[in-house]
């Protein structure tokens, strides 16, 4: 068998390896703080986000349940007639709307899509449409909203259809027709 032997073996230190030493420890130790600053981070975005999320469906329940008031829709500045109001934000599709006016009368069937809820456009409505002279007839309301409004010579109807996120509003204005007249029965 052999004989093992265990020596001492002495590490000598020199002034370089001290700091790299003191290096190594700064090291860890930014390592670490950086890692505690790292989580501390996560946490504070983890829990603006709860709160964030929180309060966007708190907020969305309180609207839903009518205990926020909703800010009221504005006219849009672009009119295609001067009395009939849009809400600010609509889009005009010119692809689907049609404009015929002369000197004796005016027509024209209008689509548009913007973002806002029907229940708001149909107050917009309610509200806009006597301060241009516009007597509303009737509400309908089954998949889609109807407005039909009269005045001395024309008549206009505004249908509203919800989509995914935006509302769809056709304006069709007609001239008025007069009473119909009954054919009298030959006897």
């Amino acid at each position: 068998m052999r004989k093992s032997q265990i020596t001492n073996h002495k590490f000598q230190t020199n002034p370089n390896d001290q700091n790299s030493n003191d290096r190594n420890k700064k090291s860890v130790c930014n390592l670490v703080l950086g890692a505690w600053s790292l989580f501390v981070i996560w946490y504070l975005v983890l829990g603006i986000s709860i709160l964030t999320g929180c309060a966007t469906v708190d907020r969305q329940r309180d609207t839903e349940l009518g205990l926020v008031e909703e800010e009221k829709l504005e006219v849009s500045a672009d009119l295609k007639f001067e009395d009939l109001p849009v809400p600010y934000g609509f889009k005009l599709n010119k692809q689907e709307s049609f404009i015929f006016q002369n000197d004796f009368t005016r027509m024209g069937l209008f689509k548009y899509i913007g973002k806002a809820k029907p229940n708001k456009i149909v107050e917009f409505y309610r509200e806009q449409m006597p301060l241009y002279n516009w007597g509303l007839i009737n509400i309908v309301e089954h998949n889609e909203i109807i407005l039909n409004f009269e005045k001395e010579r024309e008549s206009c109807i505004i249908t509203l259809k919800p989509m995914m996120a935006r509302t769809g509003l056709t304006i069709f204005l007609t001239p008025k027709s007069g009473p119909i007249k009954e054919e009298k029965e030959e006897e």
